[in-house]
């Protein structure tokens, strides 16, 4: 069985020339650090599967977001299980 669909959620972040400029001594890392935990919240309440609302894909290029590979990893986990 195949989902007849799939949902992609993606985060990459580049910031515009006016935000750069604005912010000369920022970095990435500084912008995206704090914001983690509601990255991390929002991946822990997906689920997946082949149901309409499941999340198929996650993708997200930040830096320092250990914890999402384990949230990710456990979404797999979960469908594994759900198959058995």
């Amino acid at each position: 069985m195949y989902p007849s669909e799939f949902f992609v959620a993606g985060l990459n972040l580049t910031e515009n020339t006016s935000y750069v400029l604005k912010h000369p001594l920022g970095s990435m890392k500084k912008l995206t650090l704090p914001k983690l935990p509601f990255l991390n919240s929002w991946v822990q309440k997906q689920h997946p599967g082949f149901s309409k609302d499941a999340t198929n894909i996650i993708a997200e290029d930040l830096i320092g977001s250990s914890q999402f590979i384990s949230d990710v990893i456990d979404l797999n986990q979960k469908l594994l299980l759900h198959k058995n």
